[in-house]
């Protein structure tokens, strides 16, 4: 777990990720499912996304 944390540290969401991953598979019901969901949909919420549209433009 020490490990994990180290790697975990500059991102926090990992952790939470791992550890409601963690109390799933110990204890496997709706409650901790919903953590696991939560988690993963919060870590979306953070991630940019970054994309690109080619275009052309012509000046007149």
């Amino acid at each position: 777990m020490l490990r994990l944390q180290q790697d975990a540290k500059p991102n926090p969401s990992v952790l939470e990720t791992f550890r409601a991953l963690a109390g799933m598979s110990d204890h496997p019901t709706e409650e901790n499912y919903l953590k696991i969901a939560k988690a993963d949909h919060e870590k979306d919420l953070r991630t940019c996304q970054v994309s690109s549209n080619p275009f052309t433009q012509e000046v007149v």
